[in-house]
């Protein structure tokens, strides 16, 4: 079965076709992360693992839940199912990649031409950019990679909360580091989302030439992109600094928004990428640089997430086909 590279919104999972499935989904201290397995619906994966970040911020609700999507999974699909819990280390995205890699591949091994559906909602994009780009050289074993994406209903920072605190680091993700011209300035392409300081010290870090900073819109929820903006003030008053918009959901909306950028500069500039919007965008800033492999993609590092009902709730749920 073939799938258009489009969007859909879910209230319940279908299979991705014929043939064995395998859920692979993440446990947090979000709300949203139990969603998907709420909603199986008529999606049977004979083999599912749940992976869970080992830093002990939030453990206790971390392990709640993971133990609710344990729970949920055994009782929908019954006593044959096979699950599967991975601690995976936060700060060492390199080698836990590899070893949900390395397990994706020995379960795929035990059923050829398997379907993949991967919940992304609260992995880190540094753990999500390496995973995808390491399962591409396992493409010819795995039928369908479907990805699926639950919003949050509402954040902290409309109660006056912060999304993370500190800053520990700021690098290129391993893998995208493009290539990197001496005698060339710098650009930075900026997703912006409620982490205003983050932006900012990407931005600081690197000092470039020219900024294209991009916010969300239409926004999952009415205002939204206005408080971006406001978080985002203080970069944006720059005088280098140029504000565009790019929806939050599509994928390939993004990743054209990316062309044009690229097209525009890339005979002029380094063009770093800093995907700091929503994972959609996310998504759409890995197929761009999947075709475009000189360009550099940095993400920051927070000391520690904030509390947590940082957010809450859960909003929809969308699918798409890699």
């Amino acid at each position: 079965m073939s799938h258009p590279n489009t969007v859909e919104e879910v209230s319940q999972l279908q299979p991705t076709g014929q043939g064995p499935e395998l859920f692979v989904t993440c446990a947090s201290y979000e709300d949203r992360c139990v969603r998907s397995s709420e909603i199986l619906g008529s999606f049977r994966p004979q083999q599912s693992v749940i992976l869970w970040y080992d830093e002990p911020e939030l453990s206790a609700i971390r392990t709640e839940n993971k133990n609710t999507i344990s729970a949920n999974l055994s009782s929908q699909l019954g006593p044959h199912a096979r699950v599967i819990e991975m601690p995976i280390s936060l700060l060492d995205p390199l080698s836990a990649s590899e070893s949900i890699v390395q397990e994706i591949a020995v379960l795929v091994r035990e059923h050829s031409h398997m379907s993949l559906t991967i919940d992304i909602s609260v992995l880190t994009k540094q753990h999500l950019f390496l995973i995808l780009r390491r399962l591409e050289s396992m493409r010819p074993q795995i039928k369908e990679i479907r990805l699926l994406y639950s919003f949050v209903d509402s954040y902290g920072f409309l109660r006056g909360r912060s999304v993370s605190r500190g800053l520990e680091r700021i690098g290129i993700v391993p893998s995208f580091g493009g290539l990197y011209h001496l005698d060339r300035k710098n650009l930075l392409v900026l997703f912006l989302g409620f982490e205003g300081p983050r932006a900012f010290a990407v931005y600081e870090r690197y000092d470039p030439s020219r900024t294209i900073a991009i916010i969300g819109k239409p926004s999952y929820k009415e205002g939204w992109d206005k408080f971006s903006e406001k978080l985002n003030e203080t970069l944006l008053e720059q005088n280098d600094v140029e504000l565009r918009y790019a929806s939050v959901s599509l994928p390939e909306q993004v990743a054209e928004t990316l062309r044009g950028i690229h097209q525009e500069y890339s005979d002029q500039y380094n063009i770093l990428i800093s995907p700091m919007g929503t994972k959609m965008q996310g998504i759409g800033v890995y197929l761009f640089c999947e075709a475009q492999k000189d360009v550099q993609v940095v993400l920051p590092t927070p000391i520690e997430n904030p509390e947590k009902n940082f957010s809450q709730g859960v909003g929809r749920t969308l699918e798409y086909y890699l």
